[in-house]
């Protein structure tokens, strides 16, 4: 199996200041502070608050672009209300 060493990083857990090289094939890896992973933001604290603020501002876009679609709209059902927030809204939180 080949490594894709441009969608390769590394990263340090802790609390820790350092830098590490690591090189693959004489390249040099990426070494970032969070990554992405199965839909979970990881910082080197492991604290989720990066996952969280993730999680919030994706709903919030998504809200926000609910609220221009049913912006000058009256008497939406709360049946349909409802099945949006379930639809759209829901999985930004559970899923992130």
């Amino acid at each position: 199996m080949d490594l894709n060493l441009p969608k390769t990083n590394v990263m340090l857990f802790g609390d820790v200041s350092s830098t590490i090289k690591v090189t693959v094939a004489l390249k040099l890896v990426n070494q970032v502070k969070f990554v992405k992973c199965l839909c979970v933001m990881l910082d080197r604290k492991l604290n989720f608050v990066m996952h969280a603020e993730y999680a919030a501002a994706k709903a919030k876009a998504v809200m926000s672009k609910l609220d221009i679609l049913m912006s000058g709209r009256r008497g939406v059902s709360l049946k349909v209300s409802v099945e949006m927030y379930r639809s759209l809204i829901r999985p930004c939180v559970i899923q992130n």
